[in-house]
Formats: C-alpha cells, structure tokens, sequence
C-alpha cells in the first residue's frame, strides 16, 4: 500500500509541474533514441536535473559528447567538460575572452566552434583540444547558420528569431528549397526528439514551444513549456537524453528529456 501512495504521489507531482526544487523522484533507466539506457537521474516535476551557475548571463549554448559550450555576451565563451554520472557533472577548463560573444554553435562533426559576434560575423576556432582552443578565422554570419537536419537528410530547420523557423527540403542537398515557415512563434534555436517527430524551439520571453513535426513541412503548435527568465539558446545531448536550456542570469538549465516530454504530452 505504501508503494502505491508513493507512485500516485510522484505522477500528481508530474501532472501539476511548476516546481523548481528538486524532489527524490527517479527516472527510470530506459533506452533513448540512440539505444543506449540511460543514467538514472533525481528530477524536480518539471524534468530538471540541476542549474548550472554562472558568474555571468547565459546567452546562448552549444553541447558535444563531452563539453559544454556558454556564450555570455561581453563576457565571451566559457567551456565546461561535463560528466553524465549521478546527477550532472560540470567542470570549466577554459574560457575565450575578447569577443560579445551573442551564439555559439558547433560543426557537424564537433571539432569546430563557432563564435557569432554582435556584429554577426562569426569566429571560428579549433577545438580538436578543448582546453586551449585556436581561433582560426572571421566570416560572416551568412556562410555559417544554427540549423538543424533530420537524420534521415530529407529536411533542414532553420530558426530566424522573431521570423520564425524555416523548413527546407534537401531533395537536393546543393539547393535546398524552402518549403514552408513556421511563424506562430520566435525560433531561436531548435533541437529534435522522438525519432524526429518532435521539435523543441526557444521562443524567447515564452520559454520552450513543442512541435508536432511528423509533417515535417507543416509543423503544429502542441503546448508551450513556460520557463521563467525565457530562453534563446537550447542544445541536446541524444546520447544521453539530457537537454541544456540557456537560461540567462539564471544560468544554464540542466534537463531529462524524456521527463519533459511525458509532462508535456
């Protein structure tokens, strides 16, 4: 009997959200997206694992397998390496100074970063060695953008902030051609989940939005996930299910996705 209290106790906590105090709940170790079983994290009712703090304002962020990257405006770039034990390690090897550092984002294949500037022209360095990275040239802001691709290579997601998120089709790779623009709502930046039939977007003031995208072409507005202090930056690690939030003087929120999710849907 106590056991079945407990239970219908947690999924009461789930179902009203809102909390930002981490409780004992557990997630259960189940595989993600890539197979893999997942750590068995402590949540709060919302899905959040832990705040990372910051002697700064989170503007935006970018996650490899390992690391974590911040932009924090003036305050320029900060790297964390980041464990995936218990819940959530974060280490800062190093910083990089000099740039109003206003976006990072990564290459495809991890071993570039790159810097958007106020001015919107983009530094790219070398970050083969996470603690000493190499700043190896300027460009602008057009030849390198925040997009996403389904895996499948069919389609491409831009977010255009206050213009919302353009689709594109990659029939053919060389020409993508724009199909359809999502404009119900800012897009800052965008991760995909559930074997890409799910987006998450930064709106802003308005947090996270969900989005049905099993049309990818005429993506449908589900439910909007409020977060105090709004975003602009989000990044997911699929591996391990865990999704980072930039959440500016707050920090960096740390998230289960899949907790998120179920709250959600």
């Amino acid at each position: 009997m106590k056991e079945i209290i407990s239970l219908v106790f947690t999924v009461l906590l789930v179902g009203c959200g809102g909390s930002t105090e981490t409780t004992n709940t557990t997630t259960s170790p189940i595989a993600n997206e890539k197979g893999k079983v997942e750590q068995t994290y402590n949540v709060d009712s919302d899905g959040k694992i832990k705040t990372i703090q910051l002697s700064g304002s989170a503007e935006d962020i970018a996650v490899s397998k390992e690391a974590l990257f911040v932009a924090k405006g003036k305050d320029g770039i900060e790297i964390f390496k980041i464990g995936y034990e218990d819940n959530i390690k974060s280490e800062l090897i190093t910083a990089i100074s000099g740039i109003n550092a206003k976006s990072v984002s990564l290459s495809e294949n991890g071993n570039k970063l790159y810097i958007v500037n106020e001015e919107g022209f983009v530094n790219i360095f070398d970050i083969n060695n996470l603690s000493s990275p190499v700043k190896e040239r300027t460009t602008t802001q057009q030849e390198i953008q925040k997009e996403v691709i389904t895996e499948d290579g069919k389609y491409k997601f831009v977010p255009r902030g206050k213009d919302g998120l353009e689709i594109y089709s990659l029939t053919e790779p060389n020409n993508p051609a724009l199909e359809s623009i999502f404009n119900k709502s800012n897009a800052y930046d965008i991760v995909l989940a559930d074997r890409d039939t799910k987006a998450l977007i930064a709106a802003g003031a308005a947090g996270i939005n969900l989005l049905d995208i099993v049309n990818p072409t005429s993506p449908n507005m589900v439910v909007n996930f409020s977060i105090d202090g709004g975003t602009k930056g989000l990044s997911l690690n699929k591996e391990q299910g865990i999704l980072f939030v930039a959440n500016g003087d707050k920090g960096v929120l740390v998230y289960h996705l899949n907790t998120v999710l179920n709250k959600l849907l």
